[in-house]
């Protein structure tokens, strides 16, 4: 049985940062990355990786992306996601993942 994707929530700072980068970034890569980093999570879950690095490796994949896009905004997401694809700041998804093991792997 899979995890339904609305059981994942994500650190309020990695979600208004990936907000912003889908209203304001035109990249189709950075674009479909964005769009898919819950199901990149659950992916990462499935085979074998912590929530921490399955967010760290998709965090690669957007901030590459993530290049040209320039602004205010920018200024502002760009280091919050680098933060976190450093540090790994992913304990509500972490608290989440026990929900998974509890009512989804029976």
């Amino acid at each position: 049985m899979s995890l339904p994707l609305s059981t994942i929530i994500l650190p309020d700072e990695l979600n208004e940062a990936v907000k912003t980068a889908i209203a304001e970034v035109k990249d189709g890569y950075a674009q479909t990355y964005l769009r898919s980093i819950e199901k990149a999570i659950l992916h990462g879950i499935q085979i074998g990786r912590t929530s921490k690095k399955a967010v760290q490796v998709q965090l690669l994949y957007i901030l590459s992306n993530l290049q040209t896009w320039r602004g205010e905004n920018a200024r502002e997401c760009k280091p919050s996601l680098r933060s976190m694809k450093k540090n790994g700041e992913m304990s509500r998804v972490d608290f989440n993942l026990s929900y998974y093991i509890i009512n989804y792997q029976k």
